[in-house]
């Protein structure tokens, strides 16, 4: 009689402790994902871009550029690599020339030479250091160069085959929820179309019309019931229309949303009841370039099936933050690029001219945020006014803020920071959207595969 109150205690505890044991802890999931994605950081990388002196070029000129190399964790020059190989492709994609530059302080300069018998057409720069071929072609800088006929400004002939991509907030679009679906629209040189459009039906009736920006890009929000086939139709320049189909409708799943008001970003993880069962543990990871920024975890269940979680954005660090979400057996089933906007990026370049006889002097001047002089290593394109050659769209700042999170040529980075207003802000959205569409390779880091370090 008295041993089974004793029995029953036991049995107790032995199913409370099963039970804790069996739920996932933050520490749990720091010893595991977070650790191993420090590991696959932990060897440093490097990062180039380069300036050129101008934006295009003829027949019998000569390409100059000076290349800066830095480590994109701390956004701090390298002064660890010592060769950089620069490489000129042709249109058809041979090499032309290739170099192997001295790095000084994460700086070499140098030029490529056009013959007057180079073919015009649209050149392609590649730059890379030895170390950066650890990593992948992906690491590598390139840049397209427009070469043109001699004293002649020729345009690349259009072709009318457009490409329409459409890819859903995180990853993937799910049954019963409201989805927001990114569009981005190029011609066949890779430049994005500004196209109005509108999301159909089967009947063809207009579920909900859209209007891409200059660059090429937006986004539309739908709910898609249970058997609903929707398509995208999108008002080509002739007059015609153009039919894309949307990604697949998942049954199951879980999505991601991100929206920022001043000073925080709000995390919206939904998903649904075919999804979940009894309580189901998930975590939010948010990080860049090896620095794990925050982490948290909620669980969903049948009768609650989304959770609004809010970040200071003072916590988060300035540029591409990666938000992504992992169930309870710590594998990845959401991700996110969004970007927070920098404040104390504030130096100053005044550069004051004046003439004297032929020549034209300049005084140019850096100061930090306090207004204290800087010592830079920069590089200066001086062109006549009203030059061809004078469109540069990109700059180091836009590389060192985006390049290191995005797929692909970024068009006009530029654009994202010449001002801040809510069309600026919506339209780097977009391109975090689609060009920043899933870009962590978490299968080599929580498998921890080491990192083939074969060249130094």
């Amino acid at each position: 009689m008295i041993k089974r109150p004793f029995l029953s205690l036991i049995f107790l505890q032995f199913v409370i402790g099963a039970y804790s044991q069996s739920v996932p802890q933050i520490s749990d999931f720091e010893d595991s994902v977070v650790e191993s994605y420090l590991d696959h950081f932990s060897t440093s990388r490097e990062r180039v871009y380069t300036h050129f002196n101008k934006s295009s070029y003829i027949t019998g000129d000569a390409i100059w550029f000076k290349s800066y190399v830095f480590n994109p964790k701390n956004k701090l020059p390298s002064i660890v690599t010592s060769n950089l190989t620069v490489e000129l492709y042709n249109p058809e994609g041979k090499l032309v020339e290739q170099k192997v530059l001295f790095v000084e302080n994460g700086v070499a300069d140098n030029a490529f030479f056009l013959n007057s018998n180079c073919p015009k057409g649209k050149y392609t720069f590649r730059a890379y250091t030895n170390w950066m071929r650890n990593f992948g072609d992906l690491a590598d800088f390139n840049s397209y160069i427009t070469v043109l006929g001699k004293q002649q400004v020729d345009t690349l002939v259009e072709n009318i085959e457009y490409d329409v991509q459409l890819l859903p907030e995180s990853g993937s679009m799910l049954e019963g929820i409201a989805n927001r679906v990114a569009i981005k629209a190029i011609d066949p040189n890779g430049n994005g179309v500004k196209f109005y459009g509108d999301i159909i039906d089967e009947s063809g009736n207009v579920v909900q019309p859209f209007e891409l920006n200059d660059l090429g890009m937006g986004s539309v929000n739908l709910s898609v019931a249970s058997g609903q086939k929707l398509k995208c139709r999108v008002n080509l320049p002739d007059g015609e229309d153009a039919f894309y189909p949307l990604p697949d409708v998942m049954q199951k799943g879980v999505v991601a949303q991100v929206s920022q008001t001043k000073n925080d970003v709000h995390v919206k993880v939904l998903s649904n009841k075919q999804t979940l069962s009894s309580e189901n543990h998930f975590f939010i990871m948010i990080h860049s370039n090896g620095h794990v920024q925050q982490l948290t975890s909620f669980t969903l269940n049948p009768e609650k099936t989304y959770q609004i979680v809010t970040f200071e954005k003072s916590e988060l660090i300035a540029g591409v933050n990666c938000l992504t979400v992992f169930n309870e057996n710590f594998k990845p089933v959401a991700e996110r690029l969004f970007y927070v906007q920098s404040h104390d990026i504030k130096g100053e370049l005044g550069i004051e001219s004046y003439s004297k006889g032929d020549s034209v002097f300049l005084k140019v001047t850096a100061l930090d945020s306090y207004e204290s002089p800087l010592v830079s290593n920069l590089s200066v394109s001086v062109l006549p006014g009203g030059t061809i050659s004078n469109d540069f769209t990109s700059s180091l700042l836009a590389d060192v803020l985006l390049g290191s999170g995005l797929k692909g040529t970024v068009e006009n980075p530029n654009y994202y920071f010449e001002g801040e207003d809510s069309v600026r802000a919506k339209a780097l959205d977009d391109l975090l959207l689609t060009q920043g569409w899933r870009k962590y390779p978490w299968h080599s880091i929580l498998d921890t595969i080491p990192a083939n370090l074969k060249y130094r």
